[in-house]
């Protein structure tokens, strides 16, 4: 995923230096990856958890939320 495909809507909501996002990805075969991150918005987070996922895999991201509460 680009970051370019994140950056509209939700995902240009801003975060705080104490937010952090649980993310939970999906790849094409099933494949799960449960990712933690943080950034100045929604989008840049997400992106972070996408990089940091394992390369071999095209993810998707499945869900978000706020690891402590919103």
């Amino acid at each position: 995923m680009r970051p370019t495909q994140i950056e509209n809507g939700a995902y240009s909501k801003p975060l705080t230096a104490s937010d952090l996002l649980r993310v939970t990805l999906h790849g094409p075969a099933g494949e799960e990856w449960l990712s933690y991150a943080g950034g100045p918005t929604v989008g840049d987070a997400l992106a972070f958890a996408v990089a940091s996922a394992p390369g071999d895999t095209a993810w998707r991201i499945k869900d978000w939320s706020s690891v402590y509460g919103e």
